[in-house]
């Protein structure tokens, strides 16, 4: 978790408190049997000093954590610890060391298939040589270090070949090689920030739409639930005229025999359980055809 942590830190360049998450990692690792842990964040510790320009902490940090890496399975791990003491060493002018560290990580490169890892070896190794101003080897490996960071596509590693490429053509006073990258270098970084710039009017757009769907969402849920509610009210009166109109005569609106069933046996377990008499009474009406023969039904 402190390892994840910190990587978030890092992704928005606050090294310090990355840092502070990672030692913490650290710490725990030391207290496990487990080397590959212990190994990654000794890694991350390193990585953050060397952000942080600590290139004396992060020397004796590298000296320290060397056993742990010898002994890991990841070899990548291992070259990438070498990298960071030959960045350091190159940082503090100590260029021959800085050359022979960075061999070695490239050593292990080379035989993996980590191309972030060798572009980042290739490229410290050119500018060891521009220090040196050992052109020609600087060339070979910066060139080299364009030809795989095009295999894969990084535009964050582009940017940073093509700055050291045209560096190299102005130390060498080859100033077509300087114009050639600079040209790539500002064409490139040109075209990164109009599509940032367009990513974040489309995110902006996708948001306000996502605001009116969501504002339209609420009012048509509204108009459906009044609708709902008006039209079960609706429902209602009429369920219940129809109930009515199955249960009663509609001339007089009397009773008829369907509701007299249904009530019937409810009436009668309601004077059973309260010890009270059921009565039923009966009456028929002789002779009264000639009153309907005379005043009609309705009155009938």
């Amino acid at each position: 978790a402190c390892l994840g942590i910190g990587n978030i830190f890092t992704a928005q360049n606050k090294h310090g408190e990355a840092l502070q998450w990672h030692e913490t990692a650290l710490e725990f690792a030391k207290k496990t049997t487990d080397r590959e842990l212990l190994a990654e964040s000794f890694l991350h510790v390193a990585a953050d000093l060397i952000s942080l320009q600590e290139y004396d902490l992060t020397l004796q940090l590298s000296k320290l954590g060397e056993p742990v890496f010898l002994t890991s399975q990841h070899k990548a791990w291992l070259a990438d610890w070498y990298s960071y003491r030959g960045e350091a060493y190159h940082a503090l002018g100590k260029y021959t060391e800085a050359q022979a560290w960075l061999h070695a990580a490239w050593d292990l490169n080379q035989n993996l298939n980590y191309l972030w890892s060798q572009s980042i070896n290739l490229m410290a190794l050119g500018r060891v040589y521009i220090a040196q101003k050992r052109m020609d080897e600087a060339k070979e490996y910066l060139l080299l270090a364009l030809k795989t960071i095009q295999s894969f596509g990084s535009h964050t590693l582009l940017l940073r070949v093509y700055s050291l490429l045209a560096e190299l053509g102005e130390v060498k006073s080859d100033y077509q090689l300087a114009w050639q990258f600079r040209r790539q270098y500002h064409e490139l970084a040109i075209q990164d920030a109009q599509q940032l710039a367009k990513e974040k009017l489309t995110n902006a757009l996708e948001r306000r739409i996502k605001d009116l769907d969501s504002q339209l969402f609420v009012l048509q849920t509204r108009q459906e639930n009044i609708l709902l509610r008006q039209k079960s009210s609706a429902d209602t009166e009429l369920l219940q005229t129809l109930r009515n109109a199955t249960l009663q005569d509609p001339l007089t609106g009397a009773s008829n025999r369907r509701h007299l069933d249904q009530e019937m046996p409810l009436m009668y377990q309601r004077c059973n359980e309260a010890n009270r008499p059921f009565t039923i009474l009966m009456v028929d009406l002789d002779h009264f055809k000639p009153y309907n023969d005379v005043y009609g039904y309705a009155r009938g």
